[in-house]
């Protein structure tokens, strides 16, 4: 998975990325492309040169445009823009601000993000998107961090983390709203137990049930 993201990530930064630099907000930049049809997008990058790829993200046939907004040691940052027949058009309304990490197609259309945070990739943060027209809509979330609690004792609220044991949590948002909030699968597991069966049981959970899902 990451190896296929470092090559398609080396290939995006081979094209030209065909943007200047128009202003600054904060450490980042604001870079104004024009895209083929004369389209002016205009966008925010931790790059000064941000790779640029043509794509096509949600199958229909017609390539997209994918901009690379930051690049780290262990991940890298994405945003689309989705060509919908007039136009390119912002396809990350609905995803948090970063952007899409490492992202990857899948079979059945659907994009994952997934963020190395540590561990070897044992904490992470990944989330499965599905499309509404042109823009991206989560249908799956998954954490992995350190196990943290609070203890609350004679007025005094105390902070705990173990170093050595995670907590995984998996949400769903393909249900009803009063769903959305607890997650739906959560497990306690020792790091030294992070074996290649216990990825490949995570990834089950992440992925479990969504054959039909748009």
């Amino acid at each position: 998975m990451i190896a296929g993201c470092l090559a398609a990530l080396l290939l995006c930064a081979a094209l030209p990325a065909g943007a200047e630099i128009v202003g600054r907000s904060g450490d980042e930049f604001i870079h104004r492309y024009i895209a083929p049809n004369g389209q002016e997008i205009y966008f925010t990058s931790w790059e000064e040169e941000p790779p640029l790829e043509f794509k096509d993200v949600n199958g229909d046939g017609a390539e997209d445009i994918v901009i690379v907004t930051a690049i780290g040691a262990s991940n890298a940052v994405y945003a689309f823009w989705v060509w919908d027949g007039e136009q390119y058009a912002w396809a990350m309304e609905n995803c948090p601000d970063y952007g899409l990490y490492n992202y990857g197609l899948t079979e059945d259309g659907r994009v994952v993000s997934r963020a190395n945070n540590g561990y070897a990739g044992a904490l992470f943060s990944a989330e499965i998107y599905g499309w509404d027209g042109p823009r991206l809509k989560l249908l799956r979330k998954m954490v992995s961090d350190n196990n943290a609690w609070l203890d609350m004792t004679e007025g005094m609220m105390t902070e705990y983390t173990e170093l050595e044991r995670l907590r995984i949590r998996l949400w769903d948002y393909t249900g009803t709203a009063s769903d959305l909030e607890e997650p739906v699968w959560e497990k306690l597991v020792p790091l030294e137990d992070m074996s290649a069966d216990m990825f490949n049981e995570i990834e089950e959970r992440l992925t479990e049930g969504l054959d039909g899902q748009q």
